[in-house]
């Protein structure tokens, strides 16, 4: 489903705003990764239809009012 979440402050990075998703969502799952301090494995975002990993300034960029963030999780399978 699509969500809106608002975050106070001047600055807001794609860093924060996954960090408040992850505070939000039950299980508190971590989008980031504390040993690589980048997304974790599992999941794929992308701002305004680019994928962090492309992005400039990675999870650092900065996110401004109106951007559309989208967050998938990858899964695996096998057979």
């Amino acid at each position: 489903g699509l969500e809106i979440i608002e975050v106070d402050g001047a600055k807001v990075t794609l860093r924060r705003l996954l960090n408040e998703v992850a505070a939000r969502s039950p299980g508190n799952p971590p989008l980031i990764d504390p040993k690589s301090d980048d997304l974790d494995e599992f999941f794929v975002v992308s701002v305004n239809g680019q994928e962090h990993r492309f992005l400039l300034q990675g999870l650092d960029a900065a996110i401004k009012d109106g951007d559309e963030v989208h967050i998938a999780v990858v899964s695996f399978g096998g057979g």
